[in-house]
């Protein structure tokens, strides 16, 4: 199995693939779905990066091989197409001389002076999620609209905001995608989530990190699909052990939205660091492990062939969509960006686009507390206000009455 990462010179769209290298060509690129059109105009592929090569190596190619984990997502342009250098298996520094150093071109490379950040922070994460799920199993593209890939707006200060999708897919996960969004220093964020296919009983695997101005906010969780001890024997008690080594350092972030509390775990990590190095570096770590326990928990799992088990996981995954599609607390910041119109196209037809192909039930049917004297749904995002002043789970997973 192999993970690589490019994207189009033209339009900057980032995708993600893991299968076999083949050959690319026209046939195959309508086969897989992918976005980047073949011809003269669109065909001119950049590599993406050469980071994760040994520095040595990226450098001078003096090393006799390059380990295929580090070299997993250089990718270039050639006269018969995509070529590709890297995978896990092992590359000659012939091939990656020859493919030459990562470039830039330079509309990106002023966009990233002019913001600082603008190249994101959380561009690692989303990464290391794709080869971490990639090395456990084969994904490919998940389908989405051409204009959700890539998303721009300058705002009048003339700074720039980019938002980058990645969607996939895999025979147990129905969907992983993730939204980055990449405006300077003053907003980085990431959301990312893995549902699975209804077959299977697994969590949800849920990253919402957010850069602001005045700190970050930082959730890291298995979302339970569904809250009974049974899924937390199963799905959630083992990763305590690692939600336990990083609650100690990060401390308890404080206060949220009430009715939020049924979709997360005891697993939950989170935290409002004040400075960007804690982001890089614990938060990272913490993120890794966790995508690497979710990776092989899916790897592991075996599907339902019973009718009654794979309704009640799709009801209970519909359920979770539809609240995130009505409630995320990230619409006012893609409104303000792309405006709401296209933001709420991007939140029904792509990040939660679940609701349709899910269920029928709407939300109310789910959540009637929200209904408003008129019918509709009230839009603020709690009705009972927010609880958890401190963490409502002990070390062993117990739920501690929230204050």
């Amino acid at each position: 199995m192999q993970a690589h990462l490019f994207r189009t010179a033209a339009g900057g769209s980032a995708l993600h693939v893991a299968r076999p290298a083949p050959k690319i060509t026209k046939a195959y690129e309508e086969q897989v779905g992918l976005e980047a059109r073949w011809g003269a105009k669109n065909a001119q592929f950049k590599p993406v990066s050469s980071r994760f090569f040994p520095e040595r190596c990226a450098t001078s190619h003096q090393d006799n091989f390059c380990e295929g984990r580090n070299s997993s997502t250089l990718s270039f342009a050639g006269s018969e197409g995509l070529q590709y250098v890297g995978g896990r298996t092992r590359h000659s520094c012939q091939a990656v001389a020859e493919a030459g150093p990562a470039q830039t071109s330079s509309e990106e490379e002023a966009s990233a002076g002019e913001s600082g950040s603008n190249d994101g922070l959380y561009k690692p994460f989303v990464e290391y999620a794709v080869k971490a799920l990639g090395e456990k199993m084969e994904l490919w593209p998940y389908p989405i609209k051409e204009e959700f890939i890539r998303l721009e707006a300058t705002d009048s200060k003339g700074q720039k905001a980019v938002t980058d999708s990645t969607y996939l897919q895999s025979h147990k996960l129905r969907q992983m995608r993730a939204c980055n969004i990449q405006a300077g220093n003053n907003l980085q964020v990431l959301n990312l989530i893995a549902f699975p296919r209804p077959e299977y009983d697994l969590p949800y695997f849920c990253a919402d990190l957010v850069t602001l101005p005045r700190g970050h906010l930082q959730i890291l969780d298995l979302n339970p699909l569904h809250k009974t001890p049974e899924h937390f024997e199963k799905h959630i008690k083992p990763l305590l052990p690692i939600t336990n080594r990083y609650i100690k350092v990060l401390p308890w972030g404080g206060e949220f939205t009430a009715e939020s509390l049924q979709f997360f775990s005891p697993a939950l990590l989170w935290t409002r660091p004040s400075d960007r190095t804690t982001v890089q570096t614990v938060i990272f770590e913490a993120f890794k492990e966790y995508i690497d326990a979710y990776a092989e928990m899916v790897a592991k799992a075996v599907p339902t062939t019973d009718p009654v088990e794979i309704a009640r996981n799709r009801e209970a995954q519909h359920k979770y969509v539809c609240w995130r599609a009505e409630k995320d607390p990230g619409r006012p910041t893609i409104t303000r960006l792309y405006g709401t119109e296209l933001c709420e196209a991007y939140i029904h037809g792509f990040l939660f686009d679940g609701m349709k192909e899910l269920g029928s039930k709407s939300f109310l049917d789910y959540f009637p507390e929200y209904r408003g004297p008129d019918g509709n749904v009230i839009k603020k995002r709690s009705v009972v206000g927010k609880k958890c002043v401190t963490r409502p789970w002990d070390l062993d997973g117990n739920f501690i009455p929230p204050t």
